[in-house]
């Protein structure tokens, strides 16, 4: 029996972005059967080619997400409220006009997430993913490189919500097996990112990592909310199917001992909140 009164998933993949593969009405059906209430699509726009090398592509295809979102609404019948937004990620790997650019010449969206998956190590733009292999001193040097570039996507602030805080310890403690690397010698370093994020109005996202250890997790979480933070989001980070709302009553339970008393979902990219 499902104890949640509502659930909803606000961060999915669709064949719109370039590392996934399901369509949009495909997530949409499997949404619908997992009991989801609301979904919002948040397909990668980035102003990086698709390796996340330096090579820009100011431009993007919104006309493919678009057609993909209609097909979906038209699956879900009204039996599931079906959101479009984007994840913006890297917009601070180039000069941020071309982040303005594609927003500005993006359809009206519900909703954005601000998210970092690559640093500048030793003056190469890497994505976080390629350091699996890398020891734990380039780990840590990687982790505050990272913060750094959050901090300057928090000062462009064109977004909605922090996508998955501590993003680099999926590929260091899940991949990579560095269970002593955490986020703790930078608890200074995240509080001030948690701080400008409120001070501007801005949320985080609960990223429910597709059922494995939450982004952030319950310090952070915790942190936030003393600093008086109030918006927050769930998502799953699904890129297929079967992942859509995975771990979600879990998470808001964490949220609920945590001493949030809501999360947000979005409209027109203003929050709407829900009680836990």
């Amino acid at each position: 029996m499902r104890n949640a009164a509502y659930i909803s998933d606000y961060h999915i993949h669709s064949s719109c972005s370039f590392d996934a593969k399901h369509s949009m009405a495909e997530m949409v059906k499997s949404a619908m059967e997992q009991g989801v209430d609301e979904i919002c699509f948040t397909d990668h726009v980035e102003p990086l080619e698709e390796s996340r090398l330096r090579t820009l592509t100011p431009e993007h295809d919104w006309a493919k997400h678009l057609a993909q979102y209609e097909e979906a609404k038209a699956v879900s019948d009204g039996r599931i409220r079906v959101r479009l937004g984007a994840e913006l990620g890297e917009i601070t790997m180039t000069d941020t006009a071309i982040g303005d650019h594609l927003l500005e010449t993006a359809p009206p969206l519900d909703f954005v997430i601000g998210s970092v998956h690559a640093v500048k190590l030793h003056g190469e733009v890497t994505d976080l993913m390629w350091l699996k292999g890398r020891g734990e001193s380039v780990w840590r040097e990687a982790i505050g490189l990272y913060l750094g570039e959050v901090r300057r996507l928090i000062d462009w602030g064109r977004f909605n919500v922090l996508g998955h805080l501590t993003l680099p310890l999926r590929y260091a403690k899940q991949d990579r097996g560095m269970e002593n690397l955490s986020f703790a010698p930078y608890r200074d370093e995240v509080a001030d990112i948690l701080q400008r994020l409120i001070d501007k109005g801005l949320g985080i996202e609960l990223n429910t990592n597709r059922g494995a250890n939450p982004l952030p997790d319950e310090p952070w979480l915790r942190l936030y909310r003393d600093l008086g933070g109030e918006i927050i989001t769930m998502g799953s980070d699904a890129h297929t199917p079967e992942f859509i709302g995975c771990a979600m009553e879990e998470c808001q339970e964490l949220l609920r001992a945590c001493s949030f008393r809501c999360f947000a979902t979005f409209e027109a990219q203003q929050p709407i909140f829900h009680k836990l």
